[in-house]
C-alpha cells in the first residue's frame, strides 16, 4: 500500500473513487474535496491511495496551526475508501499514514489531531459495539462535539494510538 500525491497523472483515477452508495450522504466526492483542497493549497494534504498499481482510496487532512478552527489545525476532513475495497484495512493504513505526517511535521501537529465527519443515521460515528472498545483507545463519546461553523462533528484523538479494527458484534 502507498500513498501518492495527486498529479497529472493520476487525477482522473482519484475522481473515480466511489464510496458505497448508503455512504455519500457523508463524505464528500473526491471531485467535490479537491476543489476544497485547491482553495486550501497551503494547508490541504491531498492523497490518493494505491495497493500495488490499483486504486483503492483517497484522504485528506488538513495542516494548519495558525486556524483560528481549532477542529481544521491537524485534522482528516475526507476519508473516501472505494466501495469494492472496503473492509480490507485501507482506512487504517491512510490514518496511520496521516499520523505519521503529523508527527514528522512535529510541533503543534503532532500534539492534537482531529477528525472530522458529518453526524447523521447510518453515519460513521461508533456503532454501540464499538463504543467500549473505543473508550479502551482513548476515544470519549463526550470529547464529540458539534463545530456549528462546519456542519459536521469533530472529536480530538491521538490518531498514534488508535487501533482501528472493529469488534465483531
Amino acid at each position: 500500500m502507498s500513498l501518492v500525491e495527486l498529479t497529472p497523472d493520476n487525477i482522473d483515477a482519484a475522481c473515480r473513487v466511489d464510496v458505497k452508495p448508503e455512504q455519500q450522504t457523508f463524505v464528500a466526492s473526491v471531485v467535490d474535496t479537491l476543489a476544497q483542497a485547491y482553495v486550501h493549497y497551503g494547508t490541504a494534504w491531498a492523497r490518493l491511495m494505491l495497493d500495488d498499481d490499483r486504486v483503492v482510496g483517497f484522504v485528506m487532512g488538513n495542516f494548519d496551526p495558525d486556524s483560528e478552527i481549532e477542529a481544521f489545525c491537524t485534522s482528516i476532513w475526507r476519508l473516501n475508501i472505494a466501495a469494492d475495497e472496503q473492509r480490507r484495512g485501507y482506512g487504517r493504513y491512510a490514518v496511520e499514514a496521516f499520523a505519521a505526517e503529523a508527527r514528522r511535521r512535529g510541533g503543534a501537529a503532532a500534539r492534537r489531531n482531529t477528525v472530522l465527519w458529518k453526524q447523521g443515521d447510518g453515519g460513521p460515528e461508533l456503532l454501540p459495539a464499538d463504543r467500549i472498545h473505543a473508550d479502551r483507545r482513548g476515544i470519549r463519546r463526550r470529547d464529540c462535539r458539534r463545530v456549528d461553523a462546519l456542519g459536521v462533528a469533530a472529536t480530538s484523538v491521538r490518531l498514534s494510538r488508535i487501533a482501528l479494527t472493529r469488534r465483531a458484534t
